[in-house]
């Protein structure tokens, strides 16, 4: 239990599968059925969303993402302290097994980059904590193969994973959710 307890406290962000996102977000208003959808089900390891691409989606998936991610709150936070606070809040759900996730924990988000290297990345991706993930006008080839080796590796996940597909969605196994604009 102590390893694991190490582990989770010394798991860092996936920086070669996901890049974060700029700050700040572009004001795009908000995205409440994406927001909805990714609290949904907080016990389902892998959920698959998709909608048509646009600057304004990805725009506010952005805004989501660091909302989730806590880039917001942390922002807010006016000095060093309050940001420690905000920081040692953050690992301590980390360390929490078991904990079902609350709307106000903070999340990874990030994006995928168009690189190969960051698609064998994303197979072998495994969540310190809840993430979402945006994969925008990436090829047909690298998110059908992703998805695929992801939902493989769901069922050892320990958080959930949402992951949002701006662009062409390939068959999957299980068909992901249409998210309202």
């Amino acid at each position: 239990m102590t390893g694991l307890w190490l582990r989770t406290l010394g798991a860092r962000f996936d920086a070669v599968a996901l890049r974060p996102f700029a700050w700040p977000a572009p004001d795009a208003g908000d995205w409440p059925a994406l927001r909805t959808w990714c609290l949904a089900e907080p016990s389902l390891q892998l959920a698959v969303a998709h909608s048509l691409p646009s600057e304004l989606k990805a725009a506010r998936a952005t805004a989501l993402a660091l909302q989730l991610d806590g880039s917001h709150a942390l922002h807010a936070r006016s000095g060093t302290a309050q940001r420690v606070v905000l920081r040692l809040r953050v690992k301590l759900q980390d360390i929490r097994l078991g904990h079902d996730v609350q709307a106000d924990d903070i999340w990874d988000s990030g994006w995928v980059p168009d690189e190969p290297l960051a698609w064998a990345a994303l197979e072998r991706f495994r969540p310190r904590r809840p993430t979402f993930i945006v994969l925008n006008g990436l090829p047909l080839e690298a998110v059908q193969r992703s998805l695929a080796q992801m939902q493989r590796a769901s069922v050892s996940y320990r958080k959930p994973v949402r992951v949002l597909v701006l662009g062409k969605l390939p068959d999957l196994e299980q068909a992901p959710s249409r998210i309202a604009d």
